[in-house]
């Protein structure tokens, strides 16, 4: 399996982590972006995925003890940015949504080893 094909089983379990989570809500709350913020993110000719998350990522020190889980927090959050536009870090329950993600990541054994073999590639 390759890195496009690990990304994109990713951000499909992100989509319904944030399926799960938005419905939890009451409905008269907004969680979801500003449509701005989604055809942001959707433009054409924006940074590839892959690049975005390999840039990011090199940002990290590999020799940190906590480089795994900053890691998995990067990729997560390069992700959720990618595909709803930069301006989603502006909502109000973006964070508690980026932390709900991670752990829901990290405590699934499928996602976790996925998480663990995408970020792999990436350092080699």
């Amino acid at each position: 399996m390759d890195k496009i094909s690990n990304i994109s089983n990713i951000v499909n379990i992100l989509r319904e982590q944030i399926g799960k989570s938005t419905t939890t809500k009451s409905s008269s709350t907004n969680n979801r972006a500003p449509a701005s913020a989604t055809s942001t993110a959707h433009a054409v000719g924006r940074v590839p995925l892959a690049q975005l998350l390999s840039d990011r990522l090199k940002k990290l020190r590999k020799s940190d003890s906590d480089y795994k889980d900053k890691a998995r927090q990067v990729l997560v959050e390069t992700i959720l940015i990618w595909e709803f536009g930069d301006t989603i870090i502006n909502d109000p329950a973006y964070g508690e949504l980026l932390n709900r993600i991670v752990a829901a990541c990290n405590t699934e054994a499928g996602i976790s080893g996925k998480l663990d073999t995408l970020l792999a590639s990436e350092n080699q």
